[in-house]
Order: structure tokens, then sequence, then C-alpha cells
């Protein structure tokens, strides 16, 4: 298919595919012959942010995040990918930015609103981080993942109540 649209899919899913092996390098070579020919191709920017970020190079993450945002302004994952690449740079309000927006798209949305906690946390801002696990509490009742991470927040810092309510 060569560069035709099937011939860049397939680049970009062997890319997805070698990045997933190990081999990073050749995931880098097939995204950049994606992006020569099709320069705004979303899953090729989002892959190629991934492959910088786990590189260390954060700005380039960042500038690829936010082209491939333009295309999908209201995708979590693409958001949430955002804030990673953010806290890389030492940006955490940009982060926070990033993560209070994915959740505002998706309020159900599981990994950003423990992501915004752990950030919270990070911070030291603890009382911000509990309200927000009481609100995730009440969000995801059933949830079991959210409701173990409420009961240890909520042991460690003595608040018996939300642990008791999370049991």
């Amino acid at each position: 298919e060569g560069a035709r649209a099937a011939g860049l899919m397939a680049r970009t899913r062997l890319a997805a595919m070698r990045m997933a092996a190990g081999d990073q390098a050749a995931a880098l070579k097939l995204v950049g012959e994606v992006l020569d020919k099709s320069p705004r191709d979303t899953d090729a920017l989002l892959l190629r942010g991934d492959l910088r970020l786990s590189a260390g190079d954060a700005k380039g993450a960042i500038e690829d995040l936010r082209a491939a945002s333009r295309d999908l302004p209201n995708s979590g994952p693409v958001l949430r990918a955002l804030a990673r690449a953010h806290l890389r740079n030492e940006e955490p309000s940009l982060a926070e930015e990033q993560l209070r927006r994915a959740i505002e798209v998706d309020a159900t949305d599981v990994a950003a609103h423990a992501d915004l906690v752990e950030l919270m946390r990070h911070q030291g801002r603890d009382g911000e981080a509990m309200q927000m696990l009481r609100e995730m509490a009440r969000l995801f009742p059933a949830d079991l993942v959210v409701q173990s991470a409420v009961l240890k927040a909520a042991l460690a810092a003595h608040d018996y109540e939300l642990a008791a309510s999370a049991v």
C-alpha cells in the first residue's frame, strides 16, 4: 500500500507492536515514515509522543500530544498523556489543568481522578486529595479498585468514617 492510507495505518500499528516489544528505534523509524507523509496523523503523533516521553524528551512529547489533541480535544487518554508529559517537564499546574479537563470531559474517567489525587498528594495538598477521594467514593461506589484506594487513604489519614463507607 506504500504511502496510501492503509499503508500508513499498517506502519503505525507495526510501530505500536515494535514499541510494545521494546524496540524503540524501530518504532520511532516507522512513526517517522508515517509523519513524513502525513504530519497530522493522530495515531502516529500519539505514538511518537509516548516514545519521546519514554526517552525522556518531555518537551517533544508535549509538542506531539498537543498536535494530536487538536483533532481529539476531548480524548481522556490524550489529556492524561499530556498531563504525564507536563509532570515530566516539571509543570504540575499544567498537568493538573489537563487532568481537570479530562474529568470535565468524562466525569466517569477513574484514571483521571486517580491521577489528580496522586498529583495533589505529591504536592502536599492532602486535604484536597482527601476531598477528591470522597468524591470518587461517591461517584464510583461499586468500583473495587476505587474503594480499595479510598480505604487505604482514609486509614492512613485516620478518617475512619470514610474508611467505613469504603468498606
